[in-house]
């Protein structure tokens, strides 16, 4: 997997995660603009890894929000993505998975699905 390859892969990784687990590193501001990014990225096809981790790191940046900016940054220096050679089929699969888990998280990030009524 070449570099620009692994390295979108840490960005989409990083950004699933901290809309998962950080939402804290998300303003106000950015958490009303995530359906702009959402817009972005939806219609690019499943294997574009690096065309959507370009998105998420324009988007940041459009957010002026630095403790986002910064924990995207940092914590992609430290995430691990495995290394899979360009010619294993595991790549595409690889890719695929991750530009739709972001779709995914984006979307029900926008629209958190509501509990049934009488559901708690």
């Amino acid at each position: 997997m070449n570099k620009r390859i692994q390295q979108s892969l840490k960005t989409l990784k990083t950004f699933v995660d901290l809309l998962q687990n950080n939402r804290a590193a998300f303003s106000e501001t950015a958490w009303q603009n995530l359906p702009k990014l959402y817009q972005e990225i939806a219609p690019m096809p499943d294997d574009s890894a690096v065309e959507a981790a370009r998105a998420i790191n324009a988007w940041c940046r459009e957010q002026k929000h630095v403790p986002l900016r910064d924990a995207l940054e940092s914590a992609a220096t430290r995430k691990e993505v495995e290394d899979i050679k360009p010619t294993d089929p595991e790549q595409e699969r690889t890719i695929k998975e991750n530009v739709l888990l972001v779709k995914n998280t984006l979307q029900n990030a926008i629209n958190p699905a509501t509990p049934a009524s009488g559901q708690p």
